[in-house]
């Protein structure tokens, strides 16, 4: 019987997740041009975010009622509440954007560090206890140096995350893998919750692209997973580099993306067509490809490459959590994507946003 309702529950869930985007793409309301990405190849909804955080509270709900038993250790909802809350504060930043209320870049930024500073300010305990860098330990674990630090990563990261929701699947898979070794590591019902809705959406997106995260949902959903990653740090003996191989992407394509920016003589936040996702959509297209097979593929190709085979690395425990193989591999990801870059750049790119 609880097989059934445990079936039943995630049915229910994925359907909801499903009929959402297919109302959202029919909505006329937070509308993304497809001149606005270079990967884009339809106007498509922005209001993926809210399917996914309607599944996470679905799935909450069916949880409470006693659908889902107790095939996972206790769901540790309550313990979460302060990180799911920062995560959505965070969110509203964005949904200004998702509904054509602009606020330009900068100001978005200052907004998100505010809100940051203060919120962690009042609750620090979200955040990393002590960080394990080798010779920089002493100075990176003084109070201060280790607050402002974190809260300089979880404002960085979200705005990586929001960098890279625009070839279909790559945002929500690459997060996607986060909140799995979560839920493996763990066993907390949360973590499937969140993971469910992020795989159905991913799905409805890679076939469709009809609906992405937009700002509200990658905000919110690249908040809850650093912080995500902050509690797994705090938890369990895992190597910090073991996620900056998870999140190796939205990460070295952040700074390199600056950096690209800055040599140019452009502003770091100005929105261009210089991302690496972007070079790899015109690659695919350049071979014969479709735009929105080129568009998927470039997702998916990204996300199994940076994210799914640290992953399985560490799940078929061909490296160890806490080994410092994770420091080099995180860096041969990033000189690989720095090479691979600089090899398939187009020359000439058309219409930058």
């Amino acid at each position: 019987m609880l097989g059934v309702l445990l079936a039943v529950a995630t049915g229910l869930v994925g359907v909801l997740v499903l009929l959402l985007m297919i109302l959202m793409s029919r909505l006329a309301i937070g509308i993304e041009s497809k001149n606005k990405h270079g990967v884009s190849e339809q106007d498509c909804s922005r209001m993926g975010g809210f399917a996914v955080w309607a599944s996470f509270f679905l799935y909450v709900f069916l949880y409470n009622l006693g659908w889902l038993g107790d095939v996972y250790r206790p769901f540790y909802f309550h313990q979460h509440i302060p990180a799911i809350f920062i995560s959505l504060l965070i969110a509203v930043i964005g949904f200004f954007e998702d509904i054509n209320l602009t606020i330009r870049p900068l100001r978005r930024l200052f907004f998100m560090l505010v809100v940051a500073l203060i919120y962690f300010g009042i609750n620090d305990s979200l955040l990393p206890e002590a960080l394990d860098v080798f010779a920089a330990n002493s100075l990176i674990n003084e109070p201060t140096v280790l607050f402002v630090g974190s809260v300089l990563l979880f404002v960085g990261f979200v705005n990586a995350g929001n960098f890279i929701d625009g070839a279909n699947g790559l945002l929500a898979l690459t997060i996607g893998a986060v909140f799995l070794f979560a839920l493996i590591v763990s066993g907390e019902v949360i973590f499937s919750a969140i993971f469910l809705g992020l795989i159905t959406f991913a799905a409805y997106n890679m076939l469709t692209g009809k609906v992405i995260l937009g700002d509200f949902g990658a905000y919110s959903i690249s908040s809850f997973c650093v912080l995500t990653c902050f509690y797994l740090y705090n938890n369990f003996e895992i190597s910090i580099w073991f996620f900056g191989c998870l999140l190796s992407y939205p990460c070295f394509e952040l700074i390199r993306i600056i950096l690209v920016r800055l040599v140019n003589g452009s502003s770091p936040l100005q929105s261009d067509e210089l991302h690496f996702h972007n070079y790899l959509y015109s690659f695919l297209q350049n071979l014969g490809l479709s735009p929105h097979s080129a568009n998927t593929l470039t997702g998916l190709l990204i996300a199994i490459v940076f994210s799914y085979v640290p992953l399985f690395l560490c799940l078929g425990e061909i490296i160890g959590l806490d080994s410092v193989v994770w420091l080099y591999l995180m860096a041969g990801y990033g000189l690989g994507l720095v090479v691979l870059a600089r090899l398939i750049s187009p020359r000439k790119f058309k219409n930058p946003g």
